[in-house]
């Protein structure tokens, strides 16, 4: 894969990796988590996009435990789908893929596109996952949350529905993602924090939101 490549149109497969260390970082050990297809333009719902490349994020919890959430797409032109897996023997093995959220998208008789994800653990048992997807037809933040390190998992919890604010986004949603500003973490009481970025389309201007939900209760017992 090269940028004249995507530069061209030509669709480019995109993997992701998993890269391990037992020795303080001398030596590293690479495992292939998911390929998807990589295009330029041609996002299922935007035709408006520059580029479609999936994602990964990362976290381990307190007892060493690495939990990995990222974003796979079937094939060019096709909705991502969110993923989540998990290794207990420090990234040597790793458990096959849960689909955390595919939620249908009635306006284009598919499913959502998943995009702009996070991952975030407190102690040896909360996990919490974080992303936007166009479900509703414009974007949203959505999380969801675990309490048995990612064995079972809670509802899906929509964030972005504040309804004043900045003329690009309405409780239906916003218009854009701004930049790749986004993150999250979860804090002693248990309170998922998930920021994000907001605006117009193109980047004119925009603006940074945060909320929060309560992963005691919103996780899976």
């Amino acid at each position: 894969m090269s940028d004249s490549d995507i530069a061209q149109g030509k669709p480019t497969p995109v993997t992701l990796h998993v890269l391990r260390s037992a020795d303080g970082g001398r030596t590293w050990n690479d495992f292939p988590m998911s390929s998807s297809i990589r295009t330029k333009g041609r996002c299922p719902h935007r035709p408006d996009c520059p580029v479609k490349v999936n994602t990964i994020s990362i976290a381990v919890d307190a007892r060493s435990r690495a939990h990995v959430l990222y974003t796979e797409g079937a094939a060019p032109d096709q909705p991502y789908a969110l993923y989540y897996r998990s290794s207990s023997d420090g990234g040597k093995t790793w458990s096959s893929p849960y689909v955390l959220s595919a939620a249908p998208r009635p306006q284009s008789s598919d499913t959502a596109d998943h995009d702009y994800i996070s991952i975030a653990t407190s102690g040896n048992q909360r996990v919490c996952a974080a992303w936007v997807d166009d479900r509703r037809g414009a974007l949203d933040v959505w999380a969801r949350c675990s309490n048995d390190a990612g064995r079972r998992w809670g509802a899906e919890t929509l964030l972005s529905d504040r309804s004043d604010g900045a003329p690009y986004k309405s409780p239906t949603g916003f218009k854009a993602f701004y930049g790749h500003y986004g993150g999250a973490a979860i804090d002693a009481s248990g309170k998922f924090h998930v920021v994000w970025a907001a605006g117009e389309p193109g980047y004119p201007t925009g603006s940074v939101w945060v909320n929060s939900i309560d992963a005691r209760s919103s996780g899976a017992r």
